[in-house]
């Protein structure tokens, strides 16, 4: 059992974020676990706590100023990580591959039940398991889905309700392949931005926002055809929601979208578009891949 003051011997033990930390194997993080994930673990093969702190937080030596460590608990499951829940697209639930040498690919299911908090002091006292390791990309993908359920965009109900007709016609646009290859997000300024009446309409100014990592040949051909006709139906599809005036849409390069307009618009919530292709589709800038954990 390591000193939880000893930075180095943590730093050697595997301890950092995205440590997985058996949980069937120790009684001690157990008994400090709600009966909730307790339940959903209980016939599960395998399951891992995952410790979500940065690592200066999660090593530092001064408990008193760093008590807690934020955890999510996974438990593997046999599903298809390129499924449903995969890529961040459901906020509630996420499917995701690790590896593991000694038994080959494994999937982790986490689901909004997962989310806890411990003392930080006892969880260093456990071990890492060094037999799970992250694919490319596996831990910011699953930081990214932590990190959405906080900062994404909230809009007026009433709005969503408004859209919320056009749900089939939206995720039949987000799934092209021009949209997929190119785009990184939508970006809507309603105005008010606020409950209305239903006899109110809400006016609306869309960007759709086409990747700076796109390289120039794609982006001419995005630009010529595909970018045009993108803009032309969503604009339809906005044309037809009751209560919706729409005054402009456009797709422009992320480089043109200023400080000063992201004030007024906010990146709409896909989450039912899955960040999936080999390569691994574009992500929005708010979630771009941290250089650090790949």
């Amino acid at each position: 059992m390591a000193d939880p003051k000893d930075r180095n011997h943590l730093l050697e033990m595997g301890w950092k974020r995205g440590a997985f930390i058996n949980i069937k194997t120790s009684a001690d993080l157990q008994a400090q676990l709600p009966q909730e994930i307790l339940q959903k673990i209980e016939d599960k093969p395998a399951a891992y706590l995952i410790p979500l702190l940065y690592d200066c937080a999660l090593l530092e030596h001064r408990f008193e100023i760093e008590p807690w460590v934020q955890v999510l608990v996974g438990w593997t499951c046999d599903c298809d990580s390129k499924g449903d829940y995969a890529f961040g697209k459901n906020p509630r639930k996420l499917h995701f591959p690790v590896i593991c040498p000694e038994r080959g690919r494994l999937e982790l299911d986490v689901t909004a039940v997962g989310f806890w908090q411990l003392n930080r002091k006892q969880l260093l006292k456990e071990t890492p398991s060094p037999e799970i390791e992250w694919p490319e990309h596996g831990l910011d993908i699953l930081l990214n889905w932590v990190s959405e359920r906080y900062r994404q965009a909230t809009f007026p109900d009433s709005w969503n309700t408004r859209l919320k007709a056009k749900e089939k016609l939206f995720k039949k646009l987000w799934r092209r392949d021009a949209f997929v290859t190119c785009c990184s997000g939508v970006y809507f300024d309603i105005q008010p931005f606020s409950e209305l009446k239903d006899e109110d309409d809400y006016k609306v100014k869309v960007f759709i926002a086409v990747s700076d990592t796109v390289d120039n040949k794609r982006y001419r051909e995005f630009n010529l055809k595909e970018g045009p006709e993108l803009v032309e139906r969503l604009k339809s599809i906005l044309a037809t929601v009751s209560g919706v005036e729409v005054l402009a849409v456009d797709a422009i390069k992320e480089s043109e979208f200023t400080k000063a307009m992201e004030r007024n618009y906010k990146r709409w919530p896909l989450e039912y578009f899955s960040y999936k292709g080999e390569p691994l589709a574009l992500l929005p800038p708010e979630v771009e891949f941290q250089k650090g954990d790949r």
